[in-house]
């Protein structure tokens, strides 16, 4: 897994003592370094220019992160080995991609409990990491039967397009990804404040779209 002799895992090793670990290594090489307390040190190095972009992430950040890229990723395989419905079956079986089985490696060698029982939960297909809503952008109505629908409010998440539910008192959303099943129930999300004026400010839509006593 740790790769000391290699020229990026030299560089790395002269920021700082601690162990550097590959995520993923290409044109550009991926590495992570846990910092204790559920945060891990990020860094990118592009190895043509020799150039590196560091950030430190939480541990959802990063198995968000993780994910989202193999995900990318296992889509552009697909559609690149079309030909191939061998491996075609494999990506699709496959719950966590390439980083995604280094980083469970790492997290157990290291000792980061949490980010290793996520990611274990994740490879059975039992915990998909919740997305990030970053902006409430308009209303929607989303289908759930034939003739069935929903009116919602459409948001942009880390995961892509999502439907959000209207919150319960305690502003907590069913948020429903747009790529989803009708048969998925989705996360249920605490809204920010933020969110919640965003859903303010599109209200008289939302009851134009979903008149009293219709979904």
């Amino acid at each position: 897994m740790k790769t000391a002799d290699s020229p990026v895992r030299r560089r790395m090793a002269t920021r700082t003592p601690s162990d550097w670990y590959i995520l993923y290594e290409g044109r550009w090489t991926e590495s992570v370094c846990f910092l204790g307390a559920g945060r891990w040190k990020f860094c990118s190095t592009d190895d043509l220019s020799c150039t590196s972009l560091t950030d430190t992430f939480s541990t959802r950040r990063l198995i968000e992160w993780v994910c989202d890229r193999d995900g990318e990723d296992q889509e552009i395989s697909g559609r690149l080995r079309r030909s191939s419905p061998e491996v075609e079956s494999s990506l699709e079986q496959q719950h966590l991609g390439p980083r995604g089985v280094r980083l469970l490696k790492i997290s157990e060698h290291v000792g980061a409990t949490l980010c290793n029982r996520q990611l274990l939960a994740i490879s059975k297909g039992e915990w998909p990491p919740a997305p990030r809503i970053h902006a409430i952008t308009g209303v929607e109505r989303r289908s759930v039967w034939r003739g069935v629908s929903h009116a919602v409010y459409a948001a942009h998440t880390s995961r892509g397009p999502a439907y959000v539910y209207p919150p319960d008192y305690s502003n907590v959303a069913k948020v429903v990804l747009k790529t989803a099943a009708s048969t998925d129930e989705g996360w249920s999300i605490r809204l920010t404040a933020k969110q919640v004026r965003e859903m303010d400010g599109l209200k008289t839509q939302y009851e134009q779209l979903s008149p009293p006593g219709r979904n």
